[in-house]
């Protein structure tokens, strides 16, 4: 242990002292155990040999010591099996740590084994992306990708929305048309708006959607609610959903893309069904925000075997935004 300080000793070159001045000592090489000398309370920490342990040799209990590192140099956190004057490092979060060349960790001797991280500064030299995803946020499913940090921060937050296209939005096609008509129920006079597919002709409509400025342009998924006055059980419906964007002075009479479906079973008559999402449909012309996207929903007869018309109620349909918060 250091000696006390006594009635005429030179205060600022003491060993008692030294610590309090934060005196730049001799540089010490990285070891399984590295020792401090007694001529200052700084020290660089060179090479990059694992540290284990410090030493307690000329220190004493309530001693704090400034470590900076020259390079990436990895530390043991509470790595026991001490030997001699071996003080275990207890660091931050319980847990080891590889320094990056200018990081500053500072150490008290805690008691007479161990050294205890009382405060660490982390130099950054370099920034990676990195990507996150499915994470949960406000109960919705989220995704953060580039997400960067330094001096240069690029991050763009991702989620998947949702928007309800009733029946009563729709267009019926001039050609083979779906019938959009309104129902009310028998008991409680429940009142809604439906479009009627018929069995054996594949009827359309239509519908159009203006997406949001932070739309990612995207594809796009389908649920179909529907209901039926008419079918039975272990029949299934077949729904396909197509569409195509339009921008200012774009052709109107342009295909729709590649369709993708849904199907549902049938589970009782003046019920609501609701399907599973679709697959991806990817939208034919070139979508961007802001463009008008017009949608054509058919039911597929050839696949479809429910008895009696298809009375469906509308569409959920889903997409994705970025740049979360802004519309």
């Amino acid at each position: 242990m250091p000696d006390l300080v006594t009635d005429g000793d030179d205060l600022g070159n003491h060993v008692a002292t030294k610590a309090l001045l934060h005196v730049k000592a001799l540089d010490v090489a990285s070891a399984d155990a590295i020792t401090l000398t007694d001529r200052g309370n700084t020290f660089d920490i060179t090479g990059t040999t694992t540290i284990n342990h410090i030493n307690t040799t000329n220190w004493g209990v309530g001693g704090m010591v400034i470590l900076q590192f020259d390079g990436a140099v990895t530390l043991t956190h509470n790595a026991g099996s001490l030997a001699g004057s071996e003080g275990n490092m207890l660091l931050a979060r319980n847990q080891n740590y590889t320094t990056t060349a200018g990081d500053i960790l500072t150490f008290v001797l805690h008691d007479s084994t161990n050294w205890k991280e009382i405060s660490r500064s982390n130099i950054i030299t370099s920034v990676s992306t990195d990507t996150l995803t499915n994470k949960t946020i406000d109960a919705d499913v989220n995704t953060i990708s580039n997400l960067a940090i330094g001096s240069e921060v690029d991050t763009t937050l991702s989620e998947t929305e949702e928007i309800w296209i009733p029946a009563g939005a729709f267009t019926t096609s001039t050609t083979d048309g779906a019938e959009i008509t309104s129902r009310e129920t028998t008991t409680n006079a429940v009142n809604y708006t439906y479009a009627g597919f018929d069995t054996t002709t594949s009827e359309s409509a239509w519908f159009t959607w203006t997406p949001p400025a932070n739309w990612n342009a995207g594809t796009v998924r389908f649920k179909l609610y529907w209901t039926n006055t008419a079918g039975l059980s272990t029949e299934t419906i077949d729904f396909d959903l197509s569409a195509v964007a339009f921008g200012d002075d774009d052709a109107l009479d342009t295909a729709v893309g590649t369709p993708q479906n849904v199907t549902d079973t049938f589970i009782a008559q003046d019920d609501l069904h609701i399907s599973a999402y679709s697959s991806a449909i990817t939208i034919a012309g070139s979508p961007t925000a802001g463009k008008e996207v017009h949608f054509k929903l058919s039911r597929d007869v050839a696949s479809d075997d429910l008895t009696g018309d298809c009375d469906v109620i509308g569409v959920l349909l889903e997409f994705t935004i970025n740049d979360i918060g802004t519309t």
